[in-house]
């Protein structure tokens, strides 16, 4: 009779862990639909395809202070191994191939400068950082273009900085199934994250990974369910 029942409880704790796992893996997949196939409001694109880069990113920033910069070296150097063959570049000047700025302006100087370079959104509606990303034909990223509020200060100027720069890259919505995401958003909270969740960085890995511009939802959940727990192994090998 205790062997039935310890056998009992194997299988019941074995059911309860599989379930949990689906669980996850399925909040995981809101989390990745969410945050590929959400338009940011005013952009050009409008959410219904995958885009990113498919030639390599290069960043100029304009306005940043030495700890700015230091700050995205060190971040961009981390995701770089998540890139594949497209590993980021900032430009320390404008160059004609640079197709990511990220501006640092004030208050009251942004709406002058989104309006300069061509950006949808009312600025006065936004919150401390906005990205508006521009795609072709074929839904490959084109340019990317950023206003950070210069006020900002300490980790807060550090953690816009970190989403709007995760923006840039592709993945444009914003999700509130992981608290811990660079993307983190809901009505009332936004993420205060310095450095990727491990969800960002498999979000990142499969998007340079496993995705192409243009990829409809059906296509990218199809990949999600070859794929999507192959990247747990391989981020740890790296």
């Amino acid at each position: 009779m205790m062997r039935a029942n310890i056998a009992a409880l194997i299988l019941c704790l074995a059911h309860v862990a599989s379930a949990s796992a689906d669980t996850l893996r399925e909040r995981e997949w809101m989390h990745v639909r969410d945050v590929l196939f959400t338009a940011l409001a005013d952009s050009t694109y409008a959410g219904d395809r995958v885009t990113r880069w498919d030639e390599q990113p290069v960043v100029i920033l304009i306005g940043a202070t030495d700890e700015d910069r230091d700050y995205v070296a060190r971040a961009i150097a981390r995701w770089n191994r998540l890139m594949g063959d497209l590993p980021i570049r900032i430009e320390d000047v404008d160059q004609v191939n640079v197709n990511i700025g990220i501006l640092f302006a004030t208050s009251e100087t942004m709406p002058a400068m989104a309006a300069r370079h061509g950006m949808q959104a009312d600025i006065a509606k936004r919150g401390a950082g906005y990205t508006e990303l521009s795609v072709r034909p074929d839904h490959a990223a084109l340019i990317s273009v950023t206003l950070i509020k210069d006020e900002l200060s300490g980790d807060e100027r550090k953690a816009t900085l970190i989403h709007e720069l995760y923006h840039a890259l592709g993945p444009s919505g914003h999700s509130r199934n992981f608290p811990d995401s660079v993307v983190f958003q809901t009505e009332t909270e936004t993420s205060t994250a310095l450095a990727l969740a491990h969800i960002d960085v498999k979000v990142l890995a499969f998007l340079y990974g496993y995705l192409s511009p243009g990829d409809t939802q059906a296509q990218v959940r199809e990949a999600f369910d070859l794929h999507w727990d192959d990247l747990d192994r391989l981020i740890v090998a790296q």
